[in-house]
């Protein structure tokens, strides 16, 4: 991918910087960057169920529970 900006000091501290003062070419490879991770990222799975933020949060949650009632969180279920 290109440099995202010509100014070194706006560089430094890149993540200040406004995404429409990027580099055309730089946010066009994130745009394609983007598609293609889209695109060819395998769904991962845990017990048959695919992993999203709402099933990654609860999975959490119970482990987080679990861990503050002196359980050890079990992994299988």
């Amino acid at each position: 991918m290109v440099v995202p900006h010509s100014d070194e000091k706006k560089l430094q501290n890149i993540t200040s910087v406004p995404y429409g003062d990027l580099r055309i070419e730089f946010r066009s490879q994130v745009v394609e960057l983007r598609k293609r991770l889209v695109n060819n990222v395998l769904t991962k799975k845990i017990f048959n169920e695919n992993i999203n933020g709402e099933f990654l949060a609860k999975m959490l949650t119970q482990w987080i529970s679990d861990i503050n009632e002196g359980v050890i969180p079990n992994m299988e279920n």
